[in-house]
């Protein structure tokens, strides 16, 4: 007698696979023992082998496919219980189970890490206000996990699948969840998502950074304004003023930057040679990060004879980090005045007043 088990693991290590074409996807088919088959993709795959999509054939019902011992990852089954999301648990022996996440979705979603990396590398890269709902998409769909009580504790962008039709994100893979705990390490995630959204993008006013699961509901209120903003930007953008202020604000944000990786780097040509071409009207403060950077260059020749000598460099230290955070915060500063300014400038402009621009 045949061992079926053994013909569906042989399925499933895809030794000698059945195919099935289904939309963009390829699926290698386990046959369940109450006889349902279930279709698990070559395609999208989150960050290990072991965690695939998939559907059941018979239906069309997308799932999360994983191979678990269900003795470390009982827990993991307790929070698809409690979430409503455990559809089907197949053990095949002792250390090898396949368990069968429900997923709410419909129609075509994929894994968002895949799908933003695409983007980002085609010539449609994601805009601002993507960003901005996707981001409202994460923290909305992290926020309803917290108000039950368990954190996930590995989120990240392969652990989140992207519906295209409704632009939502559905969290997955609860290998490191638990339940009634804290959520410091999700509230850290959240923040470094956030901010590898936004950092390079210069209209961006609000800092996104969050402390506890109370701040949820105002940063969402946030990302609402900021899209509302970012809406307004496109609208007026052929206005000569909103232009000229935008272009101001693409230079500072482009001398922030540029100083940033200088001070890390110590290497500072690159910007004497951006800012010894601004124009010397532009910004009275720019004589001032200039003279404050020639200081830093000549520290820095004072710090390597010093080193060079074997002596003591703890002050010469500590006055390029002190002129190292006065040129920022200048910058900062200037870049705040100017934002500002933009949000009036959108505001006239809505009021068809921009003459008292």
């Amino acid at each position: 007698m045949t061992n079926s088990r053994t013909e569906d693991k042989m399925e499933f290590l895809s030794k000698n696979p059945e195919k099935l074409s289904l939309e963009r996807d390829t699926y290698d088919v386990v046959t369940l023992e109450n006889k349902r088959n279930v279709g698990i993709s070559r395609n999208i795959k989150l960050h290990r082998e072991s965690v695939r999509l998939g559907k059941y054939l018979d239906t069309g019902e997308n799932i999360v496919v994983k191979i678990r011992d269900l003795v470390s990852h009982r827990q993991e089954v307790d929070i698809l219980k409690k979430l409503n999301k455990l559809k089907d648990i197949y053990k095949y022996d002792v250390n090898t189970t396949y368990v069968f996440e429900k997923l709410e979705f419909e129609g075509r979603y994929d894994n968002l890490e895949t799908y933003i990396n695409t983007r980002e590398g085609s010539n449609n890269p994601l805009t601002v206000i993507e960003k901005l709902h996707l981001s409202i998409s994460i923290i909305s769909s992290i926020k309803s996990l917290h108000d039950l009580g368990i954190s996930h504790n590995d989120l990240k962008l392969d652990n989140m699948i992207f519906n295209f039709n409704s632009f939502e994100i559905e969290l997955v893979d609860f290998q490191h969840g638990k339940i009634n705990s804290e959520f410091s390490v999700d509230l850290f995630y959240i923040n470094e998502i956030l901010s590898n959204f936004f950092n390079f993008e210069p209209f961006i006013k609000t800092n996104f950074n969050i402390s506890t699961t109370s701040d949820y509901n105002n940063l969402i209120s946030n990302l609402n304004n900021e899209i509302e903003f970012q809406s307004e930007l496109n609208q007026f953008d052929n206005l000569e003023p909103i232009s000229i202020l935008k272009n101001k604000i693409k230079l500072l944000f482009s001398i922030k930057n540029l100083t940033l990786s200088a001070f890390k780097t110590d290497d500072f040509e690159k910007l004497f040679s951006v800012l010894n071409k601004l124009d010397p009207n532009y910004s009275k403060e720019t004589g001032i990060w200039l003279e404050k950077l020639k200081k830093i260059n000549e520290l820095n020749k004072e710090w390597l004879e010093l080193l060079m000598k074997g002596m003591s460099t703890d002050e010469i230290t500590i006055n390029r980090k002190q002129i190292n955070k006065e040129i920022i915060e200048l910058i900062s500063n200037k870049l705040s005045i100017e934002m500002n300014a933009l949000h009036q400038g959108l505001s006239l402009a809505k009021q068809k007043k921009l003459t008292l621009f």
